[in-house]
C-alpha cells in the first residue's frame, strides 16, 4: 500500500468516527432535554396543585384525522395537562428554556390555537416554568358571517323576497 491509499484510509476512518462521537453526543443531549422536560412537567403539577388547580389527566392524548386530498392521515395531539378549577376545565401547556424567551411566538400560539380547537377547554394556561408564571390565555376568533342568528335571518329574508317575487310575477 501507498501512503495516498493510507491517508485516504485514515481520512475514511476519522469520518467514521466523528460521525459516531457526533451521533453519541448528540443523543446524549436530547436525553438530557427529555430529563429536563421530565422534571420540568413534574414540577409543574406541583405548581398547579398549589396554585389550586385539580389535575385531570397529564400528557392527554387525541386522536386527529387529516383528509387532504382524499387521502387520510392520523395524527396526535398531546396536552401537558388538563386541570380544573372552580368547575372550569384548562388545557394546561407547560414551556421551558428558551421556549419561553418569546411566549407569543406564532409558533407558540398555534399550537395553542391547536389545542384550543382540539380539545375545547374552558380556557389554555401557557406555563413558564423558566419563571414560574402561569399565563392565562384567550382567542377571540371573529366569524366572518356575524353571530349564527344573523346568517339564518339572512336567508330567511332572502327566501321570504324569493317567494315575494314569485308570488308578484304570478299574480300580477
Amino acid at each position: 500500500m501507498q501512503s495516498l491509499d493510507f491517508f485516504i484510509l485514515g481520512a475514511v476512518l476519522g469520518l467514521f468516527v466523528f460521525y459516531k462521537i457526533s451521533q453519541y453526543y448528540k443523543s446524549k443531549k436530547q436525553q438530557i432535554k427529555i430529563t429536563l422536560a421530565k422534571r420540568a412537567e413534574s414540577a409543574a403539577g406541583r405548581l398547579l396543585q398549589k396554585t389550586g388547580y385539580r389535575i385531570i389527566d397529564t400528557q392527554k392524548r387525541v386522536q386527529v384525522k387529516t383528509k387532504i386530498d382524499g387521502e387520510l392521515f392520523r395524527n396526535t395531539i398531546i396536552a401537558d395537562f388538563l386541570v380544573k378549577k372552580n368547575g372550569k376545565t384548562f388545557l394546561v401547556e407547560v414551556k421551558t428554556g428558551k421556549q419561553t424567551e418569546k411566549l407569543t411566538s406564532p409558533s407558540i400560539r398555534r399550537q395553542l390555537l391547536e389545542y384550543f380547537l382540539v380539545f375545547r377547554p374552558d380556557g389554555l394556561i401557557l406555563l413558564d416554568m423558566t419563571e414560574k408564571k402561569l399565563h392565562q390565555v384567550e382567542f377571540e376568533l371573529e366569524n366572518r358571517f356575524g353571530p349564527p342568528w344573523a346568517l339564518f335571518l339572512r336567508y330567511t329574508i332572502f327566501f321570504l323576497l324569493g317567494v315575494l317575487t314569485t308570488w308578484a310575477y304570478v299574480y300580477f
